[in-house]
């Protein structure tokens, strides 16, 4: 068509040259006929550069919707797998939906190409095929993009939810070993008390340290909590480890913390009822020697004071006993950490100690008192003897004053009258010197220096 064009144009003014050459004039007809055949010929050469021209953009229109399709999918698949990996952790699934959502604007604009582009095909493209094709794929992908948005804006929503769980596991993480490593501590100071009041407050920070685990628990609770909330929406990393591990650490603690607080308690209680014993023998021994120093007690005959004393024999072997007994059994539940001089076991040593002395002291006058009912006795023999004897005298006293007696010999009677009365005024003042000294030696409660007896009579 363009050799054609160029050929019509040469016609034309070769025709016109030659009939100047020759002075003449082109006829009008077949300028008329040069010219027309020359504007038809240029006609159509521009109506084929025109459609030559629409035919390269239409290629290019196919071109670039077809390249943008691929692209715009390929993005929205590749941005999906971002969003939707669930081995990624809240920290790195919103970095992703930044960096995705920064792509956003630009996806957009190529899709808003692709529409115009697929909108330019479907009114220009003779195919229905090809118009159905192109509508249902820039809508798919109008339809991909805008539920893309929202889940962008719906993950992006879930892992801030996440990251504030993450930070609150983190810090519940961070109490709960602390209260671990603060326990740990409190468990490894030694048990050193000395009285039963500095055990008891040691009973009640223990006490105190129990209670505690039950806040302990509740932490370890919500980090469960927040990890079903990481985990819903990527990867816990390393948390559920770290949950594991305080959670051992805890427990082992909580069995040393529960162990130790049984053994104080057991111990507290048995200390306690020691320590209450120690005392009431401590009141006893008190008590008892009071007693043998009482004006009461001295006012008591011989024999009650010495079978008194007999009875506090016995009764300072139980009590000692008793005190053994209880320190021995409050030993037991002393360990080797637990040091100090326990002031119950110097309570013990002194009491043990009081015990002695009073056991010297009650074996000590049950001594004095037997040597004075020994006296006694003997004393009282004594009188029994001059007693026998003034019935004796009395007897012949009796024989020396009878009428038959008499009257042989007067003057030997009454002189044997009159020495029958002396002895018999001597053997019952022997008796009342026996008797004012029983009566001494029952007053003072200890026996003569020096006995003293009935000379023959």
């Amino acid at each position: 068509l363009e050799a054609a064009c160029t050929a019509a144009r040469e016609l034309h003014t070769t025709t016109r040259k030659q009939m100047t050459d020759l002075g003449q004039m082109l006829p009008p007809s077949c300028q008329t006929q040069l010219s027309n055949t020359e504007l038809t010929a240029e006609k159509l050469l521009q109506q084929l550069e025109e459609l030559e021209s629409e035919h390269k953009r239409a290629k290019t229109v196919r071109y670039e919707f077809q390249v943008d399709v691929e692209e715009v999918q390929f993005w929205i698949s590749k941005a999906e797998g971002k969003i939707q990996d669930g081995e990624l952790s809240p920290y790195q699934l919103k970095d992703n939906l930044s960096y995705i959502q920064s792509e956003v604007t630009g996806i957009s604009d190529q899709l808003d190409n692709l529409l115009a582009n697929g909108k330019t095909i479907g009114e220009k493209t003779d195919s229905q095929q090809e118009r159905e094709l192109v509508h249902s794929t820039t809508t798919n992908l109008t339809e991909q993009l805008t539920a893309l948005k929202q889940l962008i804006d719906d993950k992006k929503s879930a892992a801030n939810d996440a990251i504030d769980a993450w930070q609150k596991f983190v810090a519940l993480h961070a109490a709960v070993k602390a209260w671990c490593e603060e326990r740990d501590e409190f468990l490894k100071q030694p048990l050193t008390f000395t009285s039963l009041n500095s055990a008891k407050l040691r009973v009640q920070d223990y006490a105190t340290a129990i209670k505690s685990i039950k806040n302990v628990n509740k932490s370890l609770s919500e980090m469960g909590v927040q990890l079903k909330k990481i985990t819903a929406v990527g990867s816990a990393g390393d948390l559920f480890e770290d949950k594991s591990e305080v959670e051992k650490y805890k427990g082992e603690i909580e069995g040393n913390l529960v162990e130790r607080n049984a053994l104080l308690q057991e111990l507290s209680e048995e200390w306690e009822q020691c320590e209450r014993k120690l005392k009431e023998t401590q009141a006893w021994t008190s008590k008892s020697r009071d007693s043998l120093e009482s004006l009461q007690n001295k006012k008591r005959p011989i024999k009650d004071q010495l079978n008194l004393r007999e009875k506090m024999n016995n009764d300072i072997t139980i009590q000692r006993k008793r005190a053994v007994m209880a320190l021995e059994k409050l030993q037991v539940h002393f360990t080797d950490e637990m040091e100090g001089d326990k002031d119950v076991f110097v309570l013990g040593r002194q009491i043990d100690t009081d015990l002695d002395s009073l056991d010297t002291e009650v074996r000590e006058q049950a001594k004095v008192l037997e040597a004075c009912i020994d006296q006694l006795d003997r004393y009282q023999q004594e009188i029994g003897s001059l007693r026998g004897k003034i019935l004796s005298c009395e007897g012949e006293l009796r024989a020396v004053s009878s009428p038959a007696y008499t009257a042989r010999d007067r003057d030997k009677a009454l002189a044997q009258q009159s020495a029958c009365r002396e002895r018999i005024r001597g053997l019952q003042s022997k008796i009342t010197a026996f008797t004012q000294r029983i009566n001494l030696i029952n007053q003072r409660g200890t026996p003569d220096t020096d006995d003293i007896t009935a000379s023959a009579d």
